[in-house]
């Protein structure tokens, strides 16, 4: 305990530590980041003297099971407001992971252990010292890249699938719309990630694809994938327009059922292929288990579907 009548843990660093963050929190404290009072270098590496925080960490928690939807994004929230600050200030965690995030008996959460943590760099290039937790690290923590503030979002995405599921997300995925935001957050590319936690943080509240309900091809604004998109969607047209001519007119209604079942099948199916508002989750939540043969499965269901929609449709307009 310190002459402020804190509780105070010592810890030991190896000398290549970074100083300049623990410097940084030091002088300017950051509220769920426990307060930094010395240090303090020797031949054998730097020794800091922060406060100790009563509590039980998140990995100690998670013994106890799988955390509902609620308490998961509440954790998750809690988080995030400690890394905005912590960002806004240039500084990425770099370590974001269970066992460094300490939750107590009043519900208040922290986030410690800043030994891989960094000022961000603005320098083109990669990152040269290979730090993090893997599985919960992102690909250019480990020599892919530039590691920033995207970094860190990567790991709140693994940790709130894992506090869901007790998985890594390459494995399984929440159910619900949830998910959405891990697959997000857990991209390769972190140019796909939410940019910044506000983002997150609004992915937490409402979470969406970013033009998730343009149709397929349109859904990234790649200019190449739309000219696709334009000419495949064209050509079902063009196709169920020309395929489809009745040579009576009492067939005429008839072939406007099929013309229409053509299309509406046609375009259901790309869209269940390339997995249009997560519909193969309805099969598998495991994207290890999201194969062709759940694709055709689901194809053949909605097959079956459409046939009974242009059946009742059909004697519908029989009617008239």
């Amino acid at each position: 305990m310190n002459n402020k009548g804190v509780q105070t843990i010592v810890k030991h660093y190896p000398e290549n530590i970074r100083t300049d963050v623990f410097a940084s929190l030091m002088k300017n404290p950051i509220p769920g980041i426990p307060r930094i009072f010395s240090i303090v270098g020797s031949e054998n590496g730097w020794t800091v003297t922060e406060e100790y925080i009563h509590g039980r960490t998140l990995a100690e928690v998670l013994r106890g099971g799988q955390m509902q939807k609620k308490n998961a994004i509440r954790i998750c929230r809690q988080l995030c407001n400690i890394l905005e600050k912590l960002h806004l200030r240039g500084i990425v965690h770099g370590d974001v992971k269970p066992e460094n995030i300490i939750m107590t008996d009043s519900g208040a959460l922290y986030l410690i252990d800043f030994d891989a943590s960094h000022f961000v760099k603005e320098e083109i290039g990669r990152d040269t010292v290979l730090m993090g937790t893997p599985g919960y690290a992102s690909p250019e923590q480990f020599g892919f890249g530039r590691s920033d503030p995207r970094s860190d979002i990567y790991a709140v995405g693994v940790l709130l699938n894992v506090m869901m599921t007790g998985k890594h997300p390459l494995y399984e995925l929440p159910p619900g719309r949830i998910s959405i935001v891990v697959e997000r957050c857990t991209d390769v590319d972190p140019d796909k990630r939410y940019q910044n936690i506000r983002e997150l943080k609004k992915g937490l509240k409402h979470p969406r694809k970013s033009h998730e309900f343009f149709p397929v091809g349109f859904r990234t604004l790649n200019p190449g994938k739309m000219i696709l998109a334009l000419l495949g969607y064209g050509a079902i047209f063009w196709f169920a327009i020309g395929i489809f001519e009745p040579h009576y007119d009492w067939e005429v209604k008839g072939f406007l059922c099929m013309k229409i079942w053509f299309i509406v099948f046609s375009i259901g199916t790309i869209f269940i292929f390339f997995n249009y508002g997560g519909i193969n989750n309805i099969f598998a939540k495991d994207k290890t288990k999201r194969h062709v043969g759940i694709k055709f499965l689901q194809t053949f269901i909605y097959l079956i579907l459409t046939l009974l929609l242009m059946f009742f449709l059909g004697e519908s307009i029989n009617a008239f």
